[in-house]
C-alpha cells in the first residue's frame, strides 16, 4: 500500500516559526488515525523528519500525566533491605497516567531529600507564577 503524506499542523500553530510537519503515512497508521485513534506527530531527538505514533505505540515515549498529589509521605527504610540503590530521603508516591497507555493511573515512587523537595518547591513556584502571568 502506498504512503500518504499527512501534514500534522494545518493551522500553522507555531505561527510564522511553525515548521513544516508533514509525514507520510502507511495505510495502516493513516486508517487508525482516520478511524479517530490518538496519534502524535513529533521529532525524535537526533532524527531529522517526522515519526507518528499511534494509540499505544505513544506509550515509548515515556510520558506521564500528573492525576493527584499523595496524602501522605512517608520513609520506605522498615519495608525494604538494598545494597544503597534506594536513595535516603521520603518516598512521595504520585498519583499519574501514562500518555498513551488505555490503563486510567499507576503510581510513581519519587523519592527525595530535604534539599531536594525544596528545590522542587522552587521549581514549582517559578512555573506556577509563569503560567499566571501568561
Amino acid at each position: 500500500m502506498a504512503a500518504t503524506a499527512v501534514d500534522f499542523d494545518p493551522e500553522k500553530s507555531g505561527g510564522w516559526a511553525s515548521l513544516p510537519t508533514e509525514a507520510a503515512l502507511c495505510g495502516p497508521h493513516a486508517a487508525a488515525i482516520g478511524a479517530g485513534a490518538d496519534w502524535i506527530c513529533h521529532s525524535p531527538e537526533g532524527v531529522s523528519g517526522w515519526e507518528v505514533l499511534v494509540g499505544e505505540q505513544i506509550k515509548s515515549l515515556n510520558k506521564y500525566a500528573f492525576r493527584s498529589a499523595p496524602l501522605t509521605i512517608r520513609s520506605d527504610s522498615a519495608q525494604d533491605r538494598d545494597s544503597g540503590v534506594i536513595p535516603g530521603g521520603r518516598k512521595v508516591s504520585f498519583d499519574v497516567r501514562q500518555i498513551g497507555s488505555k490503563d486510567p493511573s499507576t503510581t510513581v515512587d519519587l523519592y527525595l531529600n530535604a534539599a531536594q523537595a525544596r528545590e522542587m518547591i522552587e521549581l514549582l513556584e517559578f512555573f506556577i507564577e509563569f503560567e499566571e502571568r501568561r
